[in-house]
């Protein structure tokens, strides 16, 4: 599995179960038990540091169907982040964001890739591409048309 390798996707269409919460989401299939019960307190202060690394403010208990949908993909982002993985795939993460939600997820990118995360971010926007690419690849049809460095896109 891809998860046991280091690896996390968040994909342009959500995955969350809307009558769920937010904590629930987040550590579905890998729920923390204590004496055989879910450990509910646990992985809640569990979401709600990753909310803090995302700079985002969540309740954990609230329903996913109230949410955002950028709130619903920051959830996304932090199910991802939750395994803590090497690799991190994002398809088209900012469809939903406004301008200060895309900016706080570049900071993320920034600070994941400083902490030695590889990151695969995949989008059509070219703004966003500069904005944080450092190696930058363009498929055609499924075709790898070219490779080249940040540098030579400045």
């Amino acid at each position: 599995m891809a998860r046991d390798r280091g690896i996390s996707v968040v994909f342009q269409e959500l995955s969350l179960i809307p009558t769920l919460s937010v904590t629930a989401n987040i550590f579905l299939g890998r729920e923390e038990l204590r004496a055989g019960l879910l450990n509910e307190r646990h992985m809640d202060a569990e979401a709600i540091g990753l909310f803090l690394k995302l700079g985002i403010s969540l309740n954990p208990r609230a329903l996913v169907a109230n949410l955002s949908r950028a709130e619903q993909q920051m959830v996304e982002i932090a199910k991802a982040l939750q395994s803590k993985p090497r690799l991190l795939i994002l398809d088209e993460p900012t469809t939903a964001f406004t301008g200060v939600e895309t900016e706080r997820l570049f900071s993320i990118v920034a600070h994941l890739k400083g902490e030695g995360t590889s990151i695969i971010y995949i989008t059509h926007r070219m703004a966003e591409i500069k904005a944080i690419g450092d190696r930058i690849s363009v498929l055609r049809d499924g075709r790898l048309i070219a490779t080249r460095t940040r540098c030579r896109y400045r």
